[in-house]
């Protein structure tokens, strides 16, 4: 610095000269005329002059100048700059050291209803062969806006699009997008959102400090290239990834997606998030990557394809590096295709840190997983003793066909330890068991109560989504029931509703269980029969208490058990000689369970539950009723009862409810 000022006073400088801001640049209107001439096709943003304060005008006016070039030199203060409008067939350059600077409260406006909105920097809808590059370090800042995180999380810097996106005889994609060699960072909402675009090329872009994501695929993207690009520290609105491929129209295509040499570090998601709603296949490459030290996992794919599709896709991990995450590496959590591969060849993963296992395949949807191919992979692993891939089987799925082969264990001593693929083939393997599980056909007028006496039961156990709650009752019977909303989320604070049904006549009362609050409900029995109560708990949970012998909980799919402790019960009928209950977990929130016979004898259990596991035993006596239980310690915990065992389960041994003939 001292050498500096010496030149400066050598120069006949002051240090005020040095200090005080360029001055405003004045209009060229010689250039001007030769651009609208046509015999300049170059234009410089300063012919247009520059003010420090707004120099929207100036880039504006050369980009609508019609110019295939436009060029924004350094002029040794930042372009402060409003929304801009680009236009096809345009080149616009970022000279070395250009910062391109957000105008503060440019980019929010009230909408006609006086509602708060946010604006765009770069908006592209339907153009063709326009490029975005930078020179040397070049970069674009944006701002902190105050206006809260809906505001905020759509205020992305590159909107790329076509129109009537969801509309596959009208639609249109933008052509020819290039984006190369240039910084943004901090950004309002996403770096780059794709939603309609073919030949998109990203060359040494920094997306970094992207609020919402670093780049997201919203909607078709066809023939994408990334190179030598940073998805890096992306927090502020969900979902925070790196990048997420989230087509949101069954028709959208991706085809030819590739990601070579690109880092995809420190986001508070993922790094790499794919969700794909579309129908149609996809082809996705991730090569030479390095994915490192996101919050939530490194590759995260929630569903690779939502339906069949006779066009074969992939979802494929080539040579990259995935580190440093405490939660699963790699999760798989949505598969239903048979003709998508989803392939992680000769990739690293350093599992050191890591809390679970690697590699979590898993499949929400009774299909069975075609197309999972795993090879040449090695994980790093601290101490702990554990497979570098699970497969957790839900409603029965298994792995058909899958290619496993040459994994390998490095432990923190440097001993490598091979993985039995064929054993974990075996065990992924259909299981004709789970595939033959099935629920009872139910018809509410046939329950009733085991014992003739209840007892008050229930305040410890939680249920969360829709659970349907049965009382039995006779005319007359006047029975107190309690709701309490035990909450989950605080921003979730409407009233729960409770829907009633008598034994005859559907929903004739509405109930509101307010927010972090119990319900004193007494059910005054017009006509003997089942009662039944609706509760649609959304993301928080609900639990019921009561002592009327006969009452149970249901569910049209699963009973939701959540973040609690305890036992339920429920009735065997005579002639049953297998008991079955599938207990199914959540990954990352494993729950425990366990099946007990009449006399509380545990007869099978699963610990660290993150799929699905069928507990059976074979009884004694077959001939005899009986009432057998599950005792649990839930984080998320997913409960069926196996045909011929009505759904039912009870809070208490003497408030069972049976099946009985008419």
């Amino acid at each position: 610095m001292r050498d500096f000022i010496a030149l400066a006073v050598l120069l006949g400088l002051s240090l005020t000269a040095l200090a005080q801001d360029p001055p405003r640049v004045q209009v060229d209107q010689s250039k001007i005329d030769g651009v609208k001439a046509g015999t300049i096709t170059e234009a410089h943003a300063t012919w247009w002059g520059y003010d420090k304060e707004d120099a929207t005008k100036a880039i504006q006016a050369a980009i609508d100048s019609g110019v295939k070039k436009v060029v924004i030199d350094n002029v040794g203060s930042d372009w402060v700059v409003a929304p801009i409008q680009l236009r096809s067939n345009l080149e616009i350059v970022l000279n070395d050291g250009v910062v391109l600077r957000r105008k503060p409260g440019a980019f929010v406006y009230q909408d006609s209803r006086g509602r708060l909105r946010g604006r765009i920097l770069f908006q592209m809808t339907d153009l063709q062969n326009v490029t975005f590059r930078g020179i040397g370090s070049a970069k674009i800042v944006g701002e902190e806006l105050p206006y809260g995180i809906a505001i905020q999380a759509s205020t992305h810097t590159f909107n790329i699009e076509g129109s009537y996106q969801n509309d596959p005889a009208k639609k249109t994609n933008s052509k020819n997008i290039s984006i190369v060699n240039l910084t943004v960072c901090p950004s309002g909402g996403d770096v780059v959102r794709i939603c309609g675009c073919e030949q998109i090329l990203l060359d040494r872009l920094q997306a970094i400090r992207g609020y919402r994501q670093g780049i997201s695929i919203t909607g078709d993207c066809i023939d994408l290239k990334a190179v030598n690009c940073k998805f890096n520290d992306t927090a502020g609105s969900a979902p925070m990834a790196g990048i997420d491929i989230e087509p949101n129209y069954d028709s959208a295509r991706l085809e030819n997606l590739v990601f070579e040499d690109c880092e995809f570090v420190n986001n508070e998601l993922s790094g790499v998030c794919v969700s794909n709603n579309s129908n149609m296949a996809a082809s996705i490459t991730f090569q030479n990557c390095l994915i490192e030290a996101n919050a939530n996992g490194g590759i995260m794919m929630g569903h690779t394809s939502r339906d069949e599709t006779d066009r074969p896709g992939k979802v494929e991990f080539i040579k990259c590096r995935i580190v440093g995450h405490k939660v699963p590496a790699v999760t798989l959590a949505y598969h239903p295709s048979t003709k998508t591969r989803v392939v992680l060849r000769d990739c690293l993963i350093d599992n050191s840190v890591g809390s679970h296992n690697a590699v979590t395949l898993s499949s929400d949807t009774p299909k069975d997983l075609y197309g999972i191919e795993i090879v040449g992979l090695t994980v790093v692993e601290n101490d702990i003793a554990r497979d570098p891939v699970v497969f957790n089987s839900r409603y029965g799925n298994s792995l058909v066909n899958p290619i496993v082969k040459d994994v390998a264990v490095k432990t923190a001593t440097g001993e490598t330890r091979p993985f039995d693929a064929a054993k974990f083939i075996r065990d992924s393997a259909p299981n004709p068991e789970a595939k033959a599980f099935k629920l009872k056909l139910m018809d509410k007028r046939t329950f009733t109560a085991v014992a003739k006496k209840g007892q008050w039961a229930g305040a410890g156990i939680r249920f969360r989504n829709t659970t349907d709650y049965y009382v039995n009752a006779r005319v007359g019977d006047r029975i107190p029931i309690k709701f309490t909303n035990r909450i989950v989320h605080a921003f979730d604070d409407k009233p729960l509703e409770i829907i009633v049904s008598t034994p005859t006549v559907p929903n004739v009362q509405r109930l509101k269980l307010p927010f972090k609050q119990s319900l004193e409900y007494t059910l005054e029995a017009k006509e003997d029969g089942n009662y039944k109560f609706e509760i649609q708990a959304r993301g928080q949970t609900v639990t019921v208490e009561c002592a009327a012998p006969g009452q149970a909980l249901s569910s049209s799919e699963k009973l939701y058990v959540f973040g609690c402790s305890g036992r339920l019960y429920f009735a065997v009928p005579p002639g049953t000689k297998k008991v079955v209950v599938e207990a199914g977990g959540s990954l990352r929130e494993e729950s425990d369970c366990a099946l007990l016979d009449p006399s509380g004898t545990i007869v099978a259990e699963a610990k660290r539950l993150a799929g699905s596991k069928l507990l059976s035993a074979e009884r004694v006596d077959a001939a005899k009723p009986e009432v057998w239980s599950v005792e649990f310690n839930a984080s998320k915990l997913f409960l069926r009862l196996g045909d011929p065992i009505p759904f039912l389960f009870s809070t208490s041994p003497t408030n069972v409810m049976r099946e009985r003939a008419f």
